[in-house]
């Protein structure tokens, strides 16, 4: 019972720890895919994964340091993509 339950705290540390590397990628990938959504359902010529490749690169370029972001964005264009 005392094993079981140990296994239990070490996996759930684990995924907290792995949940908490992921969400301000994952947030930046959402802050950038809902404008960009919209503006694709407004002008759907151009579609909305330009828009977000476009402003994904803008945000890009002003971006000094990625290391906070990228295991949630690269969650996102891996596995929920």
């Amino acid at each position: 019972m005392l094993s079981a339950r140990m296994s239990e705290d070490v996996t759930s540390g684990v995924l907290k720890e792995k949940a908490k590397g992921l969400v301000p990628g994952v947030a930046l990938c959402i802050a950038i895919a809902i404008p960009c959504w919209f503006l694709g359902s407004a002008i759907p010529v151009v579609g909305g994964p330009v828009f977000g490749i476009l402003l994904g690169m803008l945000l890009g370029s002003f971006m000094k340091s990625r290391e906070a972001t990228r295991e949630g964005t690269a969650f996102c264009s891996k596995t929920v993509l």
